[in-house]
């Protein structure tokens, strides 16, 4: 493919990308009720549990006689407005404790202003790496992303799943392996039968497989199968756009994930190439309530053939 009709259809990907999340963001404010201040709202997800939205990624807000803890920081163009509504919020509670549930730009763009003011940043070990770093993301026609400076980056680092105590709450979080990047971090709150999915459960649209930074079909689905374990009937999943979402959500999303990994791994095994892929529409009986698949597709099928070829080389 000449690398303009390239640069072409991924800006026609990223823009329809744009477009779906726009659409969940819309439906979350509906679900949020009245929009408060800085284009910010915020659902109770229980006495001391809120969800916030309209800062970049959704952002979790856990309430303690000394603090606060946070799922996520949202976008840097958004940090001002998120910072006067917590301010506003919660006068005398500063920010203690904040995770990163990946390095995608829409959850990090407040480390700076946490970080100064003293709040400890836990993320995946991977997710520190790529923060940390100067790189590319190639399906987003290969768009550079600077490195973080370093007093902005996590604080502490998991790779396995951990607990701390909040206040008097218990906090679980954990890593399910490669997903939507290398470095996908859950976070539970068992007492409130809350979970904080971040992009391992995606809303109105495909869910993004960043394959440049570890990203996978396979991995997505495995992610769906470990949070299902967790999850229950009552439970509230907040994903990192969208509404929140209950189990059947959940169940609907894993089926995608499984139903769409065999039929790509399927044509990838008969040697068809992206293109033939693309026009073979494995997923026209999911298209209507997912939307627009290509960029799904894309990723999606960089990530398996990758994993295809390991396979083959190994026998």
């Amino acid at each position: 493919m000449a690398r303009s009709a390239k640069t072409r259809l991924t800006r026609r990907r990223l823009l329809g990308h744009s477009l779906l999340l726009a659409s969940s963001v819309t439906a979350f404010g509906r679900v949020f009720g009245q929009t408060r201040h800085g284009g910010l709202a915020a659902m109770p997800l229980a006495d001391d549990l809120v969800a916030i939205r309209g800062a970049g990624a959704n952002v979790v807000v856990l309430v303690a006689p000394d603090g606060l803890l946070m799922i996520d920081g949202g976008a840097a163009e958004r940090s001002d407005a998120l910072l006067d509504y917590l301010a506003q919020r919660w006068p005398d509670l500063p920010v203690l404790t904040l995770f990163n549930t990946n390095w995608w730009w829409e959850h990090t763009g407040s480390n700076s202003s946490f970080a100064e003011a003293g709040a400890t940043i836990i993320a995946h070990e991977n997710t520190k790496r790529w923060l940390a770093a100067d790189f590319k993301v190639e399906w987003q026609d290969d768009r550079a992303h600077e490195a973080l400076p370093s007093a902005a980056l996590p604080t502490q680092t998991v790779t396995e799943p951990g607990k701390l105590l909040f206040g008097d709450t218990i906090v679980e979080y954990g890593h399910f392996g490669n997903a939507h990047t290398d470095g996908d971090l859950y976070v539970s709150f068992p007492d409130r039968n809350v979970l904080a999915v971040s992009d391992l459960l995606a809303v109105g649209h495909y869910p993004i497989l960043d394959y440049s930074t570890g990203g996978s079909l396979t991995g997505m689905r495995q992610a769906a199968e470990g949070l299902l374990a967790i999850a229950d009937d009552d439970t509230k999943l907040v994903p990192a756009t969208g509404p929140v979402q209950r189990r059947p959500d959940l169940v609907r999303f894993h089926e995608l994930c499984a139903t769409l990994e065999a039929r790509i791994t399927a044509l990838i095994e008969r040697g068809l190439t992206l293109e033939e892929v693309l026009a073979e529409r494995p997923t026209h009986d999911y298209d209507g309530r997912w939307g627009d698949p290509e960029l799904f597709l894309t990723t999606a099928y960089k990530g398996l053939a990758d994993r295809a070829r390991e396979r083959r080389e190994v026998l």
